[in-house]
């Protein structure tokens, strides 16, 4: 996973990540050891055009792919996927999951308790617009030369609420979800989608994978002598999220002398999706909705295109 994070975080710009394991990007001659004050040693990208060869690796072999990175995480569940630039790779599987894959929500995504009756259709990608008021949202009729945008604060994730250029945003780290994207749901509403793959919550046994969901006012982490700024980050987002209609829940109950049910509503329009983990009680419906990832059926997919040699092609041009 050392040369796929390397490639990636060349491919992004940014600083590659300390690896667990330098030798293979040195090994190939596509890097050096140095020292940094970040950490006892890190590796400096010295040849681009091997990264160029190695691009190509990650978006055609069975090793380098995102598939590989979700197939280790099925059989050892110690495996730590961020090694594997996770949420990259999972955004490209998305994409290709609601614009190539015209099946229902609910084939590869676990909810537990009652399913809502948009989970029985397709979704849309849109790109969020909260700052138009009637329409808080764009559709997306082609890929973007961007899948995903990475956040370094809070006005990073607000702005990109705002006005996002790209389907995918990975927030900051105070930022209590992996990745976010929004969806148009069947029936004309939307719901801005969280993703988390990593829990506070000490699970049982090493093979229980029920976890307990992050409650949504508190996605941006509380920390001693911030609290107040937290809270009003906080109360902003719940005001963004009031900006979309709300989002149907379904209803096991008819209303009292009424034909039909009665439908039920979320508190909030926000959907929370658990990767590689079930949550706590699997017999009620939660509000906002929870779901699993079903990465089986997804692995059922062909492994997506998820670098743009583009971007890597630009950023070599760029170092001559």
């Amino acid at each position: 996973m050392d040369m796929r994070a390397t490639v990636i975080a060349y491919a992004l710009q940014r600083p590659p990540p300390p690896p667990t394991d330098l030798t293979a990007t040195v090994s190939v001659g596509a890097g050096l050891y140095q020292e940094s004050h970040h950490s006892d040693c890190t590796v400096r990208v010295f040849e681009p055009i091997i990264l160029l060869r190695l691009a190509h690796w990650v978006r055609t072999s069975a090793e380098g792919g995102i598939h590989a990175v979700i197939r280790q995480k099925l059989e050892d569940d110690t495996f730590n996927i961020q090694e594997g630039c996770f949420c990259y790779g999972f955004s490209a599987v998305l994409w290709d999951a609601l614009t190539s894959d015209p099946s229902a929500l609910e084939v590869w995504l676990d909810f537990p308790g009652l399913r809502p009756g948009w989970t029985r259709h397709c979704a849309a990608l849109v790109l969020p617009r909260f700052q138009h008021r009637r329409r808080p949202f764009l559709p997306l009729d082609d890929r973007p030369a961007s899948l995903l945008q990475i956040a370094d604060s809070p006005s990073d994730v607000f702005e990109w609420l705002h006005n996002a250029e790209t389907p995918f945003l990975i927030p900051d780290d105070d930022f209590g979800a992996d990745l976010l994207f929004m969806l148009n749901l069947f029936g004309g509403t939307q719901v801005l989608v969280v993703v988390h793959t990593q829990f506070s919550e000490m699970r049982r046994t090493r093979r229980d994978l029920r976890v307990v969901p992050t409650r949504p006012d508190e996605l941006y982490k509380d920390s001693p002598g911030n609290n107040q700024k937290f809270m009003d980050i906080n109360q902003k987002f719940m005001d963004i999220l009031a900006k979309l209609p709300p989002l149907p829940l379904g209803s096991r109950k008819r209303a009292r002398g009424a034909d039909t049910a009665k439908e039920r509503y979320a508190h909030l329009p926000l959907l929370r999706l658990l990767c590689f983990a079930q949550p706590w009680r699997v017999d009620e419906v939660y509000d906002p909705p929870v779901a699993s990832v079903n990465f089986r059926r997804l692995l059922q997919l062909p492994p997506p295109a998820e670098i743009n040699m583009a971007d890597v092609e630009r950023r070599i041009l760029d170092s001559v």
